[in-house]
């Protein structure tokens, strides 16, 4: 995965694209990274927990965002659905920009 995405950041920068172009196609990027990854997360965090907090916001802190989040990668089955998406995200976007000549 590694590869396929310094392969990609590598093309962004070589290309002849302004500044402001890159940036934006790195912003869009990102949302999509993080497009498939929340999802993921959510879906593997531990409701009782979840929509409590989701009832009293209030309670939120950073250490019960971070025990959500942790929990939700425990045992695997997150990360691995996450990696198998990304990967997936990682060899569309390397078509799109080479439709787009960025290469």
């Amino acid at each position: 995965m590694d590869v396929k995405l310094n392969l990609i950041v590598n093309k962004i920068e070589n290309s002849k694209l302004k500044t402001v172009e890159k940036n934006l196609l790195y912003r869009q990027f990102v949302q999509g990274i993080q497009l498939i990854v929340w999802p993921i997360l959510v879906k593997h965090m531990p409701k009782n927990i979840l929509h409590t907090l989701a009832d009293n916001p209030e309670h939120l802190t950073i250490e019960s965002y971070t025990s959500l989040i942790t929990r939700a990668l425990e045992g695997g089955q997150a990360f691995t659905e996450i990696a198998r998406n990304l990967d997936t995200y990682l060899v569309r976007t390397n078509a799109v920009l080479a439709q787009a000549h960025i290469v």
